[in-house]
């Protein structure tokens, strides 16, 4: 294999994953590379975020005179799944008197508004730097029309 072909080796894989939907209409094919590209992206950076969640509690156990996780998996490397199995177990309290739908509601629509809060940021091309190109469609859409 030479030097040329390592670097594409995932672009490599996602013709060959695209190539079996080769007599598929073009929309199938199109939300087949979406997904891919997303839980590839997901993967990598979920596989990340645990392995630095890992490597800081470690860090600070030693710090503070203790071994740090080390009971789940070899080298406590599957702490993040316990942790994340944990909170898909944890009960939620939610209090006697309290709205419980407004609880449920809050912290979805508080992060809704966060992530929408991106999409008016814009590059030097003044396109939207999170949403996606097909939502801003220049002056002719509402979004185009704000950013002018």
């Amino acid at each position: 294999m030479s030097s040329d072909s390592i670097d594409q080796i995932f672009i490599r894989l996602k013709q060959w994953l695209l190539f079996w939907l080769a007599g598929a209409p073009d929309w199938v094919v199109q939300v087949a590379s979406s997904l891919i590209n997303i839980f590839a992206l997901l993967g990598v950076f979920l596989s990340l975020f645990a392995l630095i969640s890992v490597l800081e509690r470690k860090i600070l156990g030693r710090m503070q005179n203790r071994y740090g996780p080390n009971r789940v998996g070899p080298f406590g490397l599957f702490q993040p799944i316990a942790d994340g199995i944990k909170m898909l177990i944890k009960e939620d309290i939610v209090p006697a008197r309290a709205d419980k739908i407004v609880h449920f509601l809050a912290p979805i629509l508080i992060a809704a508004t966060a992530i929408l809060a991106l999409g008016v940021i814009r590059d030097r091309w003044r396109n939207s730097v999170f949403l996606c190109r097909w939502i801003d469609n220049g002056a002719r859409g509402l979004h185009g029309r704000l950013g002018q």
